[in-house]
């Protein structure tokens, strides 16, 4: 699985060319029709689509990635710096406030610009991560 840096900036590549992008829907096969963001047919995707493409190896949920989770975290943040304070459309388009939001309501350049935004904060971010499990492990190792 890729990093979730990594998987911004494929995801990122992925939907760069407007052609490659939709809405209202994760992804699109060829004839425009609603398709999964894995399927071999999808040729657009959304914010959210991508992303999920991008994770998606077929090993399992992709949910349950920690790095999937932080990068759709990471985009949520970058979301509401660039167009939180007053959106209301976007909240109400969505049905909370995201990432999601800006891609149906304000379109292809704002949804880079939010790739653009989690990607600097990421690559800005020197503070290693740990995950919940190698957490759990540390203190079980030296709490029995």
């Amino acid at each position: 699985m890729p990093t979730a840096i990594e998987g911004l900036e494929a995801a990122r590549e992925l939907i760069s060319d407007e052609a490659r992008w939709t809405s209202g829907t994760f992804a699109r096969a060829v004839d425009g029709t609603p398709s999964h963001p894995s399927d071999p047919e999808a040729c657009r995707w959304c914010a959210h689509g991508a992303i999920r493409r991008t994770f998606d190896r077929g090993t399992g949920p992709v949910g349950s990635d920690p790095e999937y989770a932080h990068a759709c975290s990471v985009l949520d943040a970058a979301a509401r710096e660039l167009y939180g304070a007053n959106s209301p459309a976007i909240e109400m388009a969505a049905g909370s406030w995201s990432y999601i939001g800006v891609n149906d309501v304000l379109g292809h350049r704002a949804v880079l610009q939010v790739y653009d935004r989690a990607i600097a904060r990421l690559k800005a971010s020197t503070r290693p991560r740990s995950s919940p499990l190698s957490c759990w492990i540390l203190y079980h190792r030296d709490f029995p």
